[in-house]
């Protein structure tokens, strides 16, 4: 038995206005709102590690941390730009949410390292508090910043790869404004001109 588009019903459990109208206010606004404000606190508190200087390993891990979280938010923002845009025109909003959709590959990967920093600050600490002299005199500021630099290559390296299964380019068609082709793994984008 074969089926056509036109014969499969999809029954949905949330009918499609309600599920836009939560796309709309938690998916863009609401992150929207939460990305800036994290982004401006991000910036005050980087501002106040470089103030107090980079000088011992707390000062370090957290300022690596502060700039982790900071992308995340930062390539959330850039994401979710596509919701304010949507004022503007409709098809510029859809040009942005499909140029931009990687966006969110760098916010979950960013979260995974400041996870993982955020680990390693954990145990540093536990083991400072557990054998207060011995440890510090191990945890030193290169040994430190030789973690969190391997931290980062090694979280963000294993989860880099998903860059390449992304092929985002312009194919000029003149029937359509724009129109998203999925091609498998890939994502191609058909721009045209009117």
């Amino acid at each position: 038995m074969t089926f056509t588009q036109a014969t499969i019903v999809l029954n949905y459990v949330v009918d499609e206005n309600v599920y836009s109208y939560f796309d709309q206010s938690i998916n863009i606004w609401t992150m929207l709102c939460l990305s800036c404000f994290r982004v401006v606190t991000n910036v005050l508190n980087a501002v106040v590690f470089i103030r107090q200087g980079l000088k011992d390993s707390v000062s370090i891990s957290m300022m690596a941390i502060t700039c982790w979280v900071m992308v995340k938010c930062f390539s959330c923002l850039i994401h979710r730009m596509y919701g304010p845009l949507q004022a503007i025109s409709q098809w510029v909003s859809h040009i942005w949410l499909t140029y931009t959709y990687h966006a969110e590959f760098h916010s979950i990967f960013a979260g995974f390292v400041s996870y993982s920093l955020t680990a390693y600050v954990s145990v540093e600490r536990c083991l400072c508090v557990s054998m207060p002299l011995k440890v510090r005199s191990i945890v030193t500021v290169k040994l430190t910043l030789f973690m969190v630099v391997v931290i980062d290559v090694l979280t963000f390296g294993a989860f880099f790869v998903v860059f390449f299964n992304f092929d985002i380019y312009y194919m000029y068609y003149s029937q359509t404004l724009s129109l998203p082709i999925p091609n498998c793994d890939k994502v191609s984008i058909r721009i045209g001109l009117c």
